[in-house]
């Protein structure tokens, strides 16, 4: 899947920016797993919103390789800021 321009031109700039501590990532589910890990490596703490991370790929695919991908994603991006010490959050926002 190609990346939205934005991400492409904004993203390095936040990244760099030492004046940056965290990086809410509110954009397309499909991006939080990449930009999570791009996050974490540049030293910035996370937060991804809901979903965490998933798999996006074709619906024909087998259940049992949805989950793996999904959990391998989600276990990418849990060791990547393990790796260098940065804070994951996870955020849930429920409308009443």
């Amino acid at each position: 899947m190609q990346q939205p321009r934005y991400h492409l031109l904004f993203v390095p700039a936040v990244l760099a920016d030492r004046a940056v501590d965290v990086v809410d990532l509110c954009v397309p589910s499909q991006l939080h797993a990449s930009m999570a890990i791009d996050a974490a490596r540049a030293g910035k703490h996370v937060i991804v919103e809901k979903p965490l991370t998933g798999f996006f790929g074709d619906a024909a695919t087998p259940r049992a390789e949805m989950l793996r991908h999904a959990v391998a994603s989600a276990d990418a991006v849990l060791a990547a800021c393990a790796k260098v010490g940065v804070r994951l959050c996870y955020a849930e926002n429920w409308v009443y």
